[in-house]
């Protein structure tokens, strides 16, 4: 008799209409109007249903997912074919652990699952939301359990409905679009080589070459191209979104193949010249696709298409097209040799080398066939981006407000990064860029200069979102940051001048700053700094050029040192700080902020910059005093500039201190930190209030990188502005304790002060030690501690309770491995200043050895030299201070101490490297000569003198090269040896083995 489950299970063993009924538990699970330990008693019983029998209950799910009514004719709600959905997702997600999954893989059940999971996604091909969440399952299922569902009966779907033009015609386009999305999963995992496994992943990617393209021609099947259309607004969102997913695939199988070039098995796998035919419909269609529908869209005049679903989705479909031609043209590069090494001929070469498949698809068909179409058409979309008639129109403006803004500004980023990438391929610089340098230059400058975009971020309202304000002046003076359009556009036109290739010309550099110093120049009242003719928008994107071009004008002596230049910021630059045009006064200070190196000619001139850059400390506008903050922490920085800001130093400070309760940014630190560390005897009177200041908004950084680092933890993916602000978060930490610690060294002479400020310092310190999440800053939180400990004496004893701490990240934490150095330096401090408290502390040594031998013996084959060297050091400092101050209180733990020493000699990671060899014997003489008779008794005692004393002696060949340090370490070791053997008693009582064996 076969018993029959329960029916509150979700076992696929009952009759079919009981899955219908079992809808019920889900109903439970979701609707609000039952009680909550109800819905959790439900929840908790399809968890317990998943894990008891995934396959039959993920079935049941899935046929509820796509069940349209109930057997008595009843419709299933929405709602509930979603939260079925829901829970199948969540058991690849969250409740199955990875070896279950590959278990459920395994099981002779899952063919059968495996068709139903397939079946089902395209039978939901009609209600994307449900579709969404069993998708995420699949694509977790591929990337978690090694899943080959391209072999597992996509593939014959794929060729199933694009095998004669009838069944094209007769596919749904969703229907397509879900074949797709399934797809998608698979290739997004190739660039993670063990998910498949280049074996599989190789002839799937090769296959897809040939699979995918008639998939795009079922919109021909139905009349529905976009190529045989006359308007734009003809085109279905389900169309657009199927191109874009389907370049998405041809993306990651592209890429994976350029990545494998060098593999045998890519070329055993497929031909060159079959690996180019199979993909140049893709690039004639990739061309084709967002130029024709251009073309029809100027030709229409009708951009009510901007703001409609379908432009976005278009706009996704170029994006892919942009990364893959800037992918194609970064493959050229990297394969191409500006100049070969000529090699001569093997006698025993029989054959010619085999062809590369990747390598010939690039350079024998992409480069002379599709870069310079791929190419026209970067320059076509930019043009169309940034056409102000087109976008200057009520519908163009609206789409930079909406969630289309990103993908538009994105797309049009790979896209100048692909014209970038044209810079560095020979002929492609010869044919595309050299001739046509200024057009692209004022191609390209368009998008530099001053947009509505821009108003969003530098008008903001100084009172309330100055925060945002200063993440932009940060982002203005991070040179190698590419977080925007105009960055990367900038970068662009950077790389046209750095004539980094023999190819390139040199002259260009020249034309353009003639050029910028033409436009700078004029329509500027020098005695007002107002303008007088002249866009000022168009004079921002100069001064932005002018500033980010600053690199490379100091690789250039007669420009750098040059009267034009500095006439150039003096006459039309400094006077713009004062502009009638607050975005000009902003960027002309940012201007200043990157030239602050220049080597000005007139001292008087540069005086008088300096001092009109202090006067904008006492502006009405906090956003100016902000921006000019920023600016005087690069000029802190130049030695020749510190004179002239000791006039400025009391304004300065006071706005510093007063913008740390407003913003949380690196630079204002930063600022605090130069000023502590070249100006700390002046600012001594008011170290304490700045301290406390600092540490307030360290720990208010902390909270909030906490806080993020939480949210990651539980699943929730941050995207790109939170990310962008979660790593300003981790500068703006750093800079904050890099101040603390300037602070506190520049204590060394005032250690009064210092210890009113401890109270304070404890807060970052203890939290970094505590709190696993800032772990990372470890290196600058033991800097703190480290000269706290050095510069105080005696230690107070809040910071001896932090000893404790740092035991237990070295034993618990790979940070606490990692950092050792600098956690080293603590206890060497903790041992210098406090030796007293150290050895009477019952526990405080006892730590130090499980310290010492954890790095050297149990993780020394995985540890940093720099971070090995230190435990002798360590045991050093204790032999010493102690020999010192109290030797009587070693003694207890003596033999601890040297039976950890004599392990570290005898252990593979001190036998293999010599420095740190001789560092750990030069312990042992440090160990004689605190007391020879104790160390030689012991020795005798293990039976290990005479290796220990050969090793002594062989290290003697080494003797030229030992510092000074190692020198009279050995000589006071050794002396006391001898001077106990002068003691023939003694001798004979600590080390009779060495009396019998003189030798």
């Amino acid at each position: 008799m076969i018993r029959r489950p329960p029916r509150s299970t979700l076992s696929s063993s009952s009759a079919a209409s009981d899955v219908y009924k079992r809808q019920s538990i889900l109903n439970r699970a979701w609707n609000p109007e039952f009680a909550k330990d109800v819905q959790i008693a439900a929840t908790e019983e399809i968890k317990t249903a998943l894990l008891e029998n995934p396959c039959g209950s993920i079935g049941v799910l899935i046929e509820l997912c796509i069940a349209d009514c109930t057997p008595n004719g009843h419709p299933i709600p929405d709602h509930l074919a979603f939260v079925a959905a829901s829970q199948v997702r969540n058991y690849f997600v969250h409740i199955a652990e990875p070896d279950n999954i590959k278990l459920l893989l395994a099981s002779p059940d899952f063919a059968n699952l495996q068709k139903l999971i397939i079946d089902g996604l395209l039978k939901m091909h009609t209600r994307p939301v449900i579709k969404r969440q069993v998708l995420s399952a699949v694509w977790h299922l591929i990337q978690d359990a090694r899943w080959d569902l391209y072999n597992g009966g996509l593939q014959h779907l794929l060729k199933d409905c694009t095998s004669s033009p009838e069944s094209m015609a007769t596919c749904p386009l969703t229907y397509a679009e879900t074949l797709v999305e399934i797809l998608v999963g698979m290739t997004r995992t190739f660039h993670i080589s063990t998910v498949l496994g280049s074996k599989v992943i190789i002839p799937i990617a090769v296959d897809i070459l040939t699979t995918l393209p008639p998939l795009l021609q079922l919109c021909t099947a139905q009349g529905r191209t976009p190529i045989n259309s006359d308007r734009p607004d003809s085109l279905t969102k389900a169309h657009l979104h199927l191109v874009h997913q389907a370049f998405k695939v041809f993306e990651d199988c592209m890429e994976y193949l350029l990545k494998e070039n060098n593999s045998g098995l890519l070329a055993n796998t497929i031909a060159p010249e079959e690996l180019a035919a199979r993909t140049e419909p893709w690039f004639e269609y990739l061309v084709e696709f967002p130029s024709t529908i251009l073309d029809q869209f100027m030709k229409s005049g009708d951009y009510s298409f901007l703001g409609t679903d379908e432009y976005a989705a278009f706009t996704k479909g170029v994006k892919r097209v942009a990364c893959i031609a800037f992918n194609m043209l970064t493959h050229i590069h990297q394969t191409t040799q500006s100049e070969p090494t000529k090699k001569k001929k093997s006698k025993l070469a029989s054959a010619a080398p085999k062809q590369k498949a990747g390598s010939f698809l690039a350079h024998q068909l992409y480069l002379p066939r599709f870069a310079e179409r791929f190419h026209a058409l970067s320059l076509k979309w930019i043009g169309f981006c940034t056409n102000k008639e087109v976008m200057g129109s009520s519908v163009g403006e609206s789409i930079l407000a909406d969630a289309t803004r990103k993908t538009h500004g994105k797309s049009m980023q790979w896209f100048v990064r692909n014209i970038k990438m044209a810079n560095m391929v020979e002929p492609m610089y010869k044919s595309c860029i050299a001739p046509n340098f200024m057009d692209l230059i004022g191609l390209l400058f368009n998008t530099l200069c001053y947009t509505e975009e821009d108003a969003a971020h530098y008008e903001v309202d100084q009172y309330e979102d100055l925060q945002e304000f200063s993440m932009l002046v940060t982002e203005e003076t991070m040179p190698e940051g590419e977080f925007s359009l105009r960055q990367s556009a900038t970068k662009c036109i950077v790389a046209f001048t750095i004539a980094s290739r023999p190819f390139h010309d040199q002259s260009l550099f020249y034309k353009l700053m003639e050029v910028m110093g033409q436009n700078i120049s004029s329509g500027v009242d020098q005695s007002t700094g107002h303008e007088v003719s002249g866009d000022p928008r168009l004079m921002f994107g100069y001064l932005h050029l002018l500033a980010q071009l600053k690199r490379e004008v100091k690789k250039r002596s007669d420009v750098w040192s040059g009267q034009h230049l500095e006439n150039l910021l003096l006459n039309y630059v400094v006077p713009r700080v004062n502009s009638n045009c607050f975005f000009l006064r902003i960027k002309s200070i940012l201007v200043l902020h990157f030239y602050a190196r220049l080597p000005w000619s007139s001292e008087d001139n540069f005086r008088n910059m300096i001092h009109g850059l202090g006067g904008l400390l006492q502006d009405d506008d906090a956003r100016v005093r902000l921006t000019t903050i920023d600016c005087l922490v690069e000029y802190l920085s130049v030695k020749r500039a510190r004179p002239y800001l000791k006039d400025i130093l009391v304004p300065l400070v006071n706005e510093c201190m007063a913008m740390m309760d407003r913003v949380d940014t690196a630079f204002i630190p930063a600022c605090l930190n130069y000023l502590a560390e070249h100006f700390g005897y002046e600012l001594l009177p008011v170290l304490s209030s700045m301290n406390a200041k600092i540490c307030k908004a360290c720990m208010a950084t902390f909270f909030d990188i906490n806080a993020a680092e939480n949210m990651m933890s539980e699943g929730n993916v941050p995207n790109d502005d939170e990310m962008l602000k979660l790593e300003h978060k981790s500068l703006s930490a750093i800079s904050t304790l890099k101040a603390l610690y300037e602070m506190v060294v520049c204590c060394e002479h005032a250690p009064d002060v210092l210890r009113t400020m401890v109270p304070d310092l404890l807060g970052p310190v203890k939290a970094i030690l505590e709190q696993e999440t800032l772990l990372p800053f470890m290196e600058h939180g033991c800097d703190v501690l480290m000269h706290l400990l050095f510069i105080l004496n005696p230690i107070p004893q809040e910071l001896w309770e932090l000893y404790p701490q740092l035991h237990y990240i070295v034993m618990n934490h790979g940070e606490g491995v990692d950092h050792f150095k600098n956690i080293a330096n603590c206890i060497d401090n903790f041992i210098s200043n406090g030796i007293g408290t150290f050895l009477t502390h019952p526990k405080l040594l006892p730590m130090t050895l499980e310290m010492c031998e954890k790095i050297l013996i149990h993780a020394g084959s995985s540890v940093q030299s720099d971070e090995l060297q230190q435990v002798p050091y360590v045991m050093s400092a204790m032999l010493h201070q102690a020999k010192g101050a109290c030797p009587g209180a070693l003694m207890p733990h003596f033999p601890s101490l040297l039976g950890f020493t004599v392990r570290g000699l005898q252990s593979s990671t001190v036998t293999k490297s010599h420095p740190l060899l001789v560092r750990m014997l030069s312990v042992v003489c440090d160990c004689l000569w605190f007391d020879a008779e104790t160390t030689c008794s012991i020795l005798e005692q293990e039976d290990i003198i005479a290796p220990v004393f050969t090793q002594l002696i062989n290290s003697f060949e080494m003797l030229e090269d030992f510092s000074s340090l190692r020198k009279k370490q050995y000589i006071l070791g050794l002396s006391a040896f001898l001077t106990l053997f002068s003691n023939p008693e003694a001798a004979q009582k600590s080390c009779p083995s060495l009396c019998a064996n003189p030798e």
